[in-house]
């Protein structure tokens, strides 16, 4: 009665809802809210519960809503235990903070910076690659970039961070001469060619001249 299963004495009703097949009930939750198209339907609003006694077909359900039953149109409805359960259910999944940024080198890598919050679902301590959440977004990414918060204190978490930052300046350093080195061997070449093709030319005028004397 009024959405609330109970036990009550037959003599005080007479039997005018639907026909209850052998099985228990489903507890159901209206996902929105349905106005009844015709007089077999029920009209409820979101989150009502309802209860299903029958299952007709993919679109109709016989159920009942505040002593009232009827036809109960499937797809505005959800298991109302299934969410239950669900609210009830304790994620294994850690919180972890970025100790290093990560530049994604594909696509499905995941792209965070340094002291961001990164979610892993499923971590995995054996693998070298984890798969995150960060910013609304989903990737992979390495393990070795990101700390488990719930194991290291704020103090922790910020020492690795400086150590790690310059780390990342030393290494940033040792690019940096690498790229001069580069460009600086780049411009030999350049140099080198430019004589071979002065060389050439001068060779070519030569011969262009004696041919001219001749």
């Amino acid at each position: 009665f009024n959405g609330r299963p109970g036990w009550f004495p037959r003599v005080y009703v007479d039997d005018k809802t639907v026909e209850v097949k052998a099985g228990a009930t489903t507890r159901v939750r209206a996902v929105r809210e349905y106005e009844a198209q015709g007089e077999e339907e029920l009209s409820f609003p979101a989150d009502a519960i309802m209860f299903v006694v029958a299952r007709e077909n993919e679109k109709y359900w016989k159920g009942v809503y505040e002593g009232k039953p009827g036809l109960i149109v499937a797809s505005h409805v959800e298991d109302a235990e299934t969410e239950k359960k669900l609210a009830e259910t304790k994620f294994e999944g850690i919180k972890c903070k970025a100790i290093r940024s990560h530049v994604p080198a594909n696509q499905d890598e995941l792209a965070f910076s340094v002291g961001q919050s990164v979610f892993v679902p499923s971590p995995d301590p054996d693998a070298k690659m984890w798969k995150g959440v960060c910013n609304g977004e989903i990737g992979i990414f390495p393990i070795s970039k990101v700390k488990d918060v719930a194991k290291h204190s704020e103090e922790e978490l910020q020492k690795l961070i400086e150590e790690h930052s310059k780390l990342s300046d030393e290494e940033a350093a040792i690019k940096a001469l690498e790229k001069r080195q580069k460009e600086k061997e780049e411009k030999l070449q350049e140099a080198h060619r430019y004589a071979v093709a002065k060389e050439v030319k001068e060779e070519e005028t030569k011969e262009e001249e004696a041919k001219e004397e001749a």
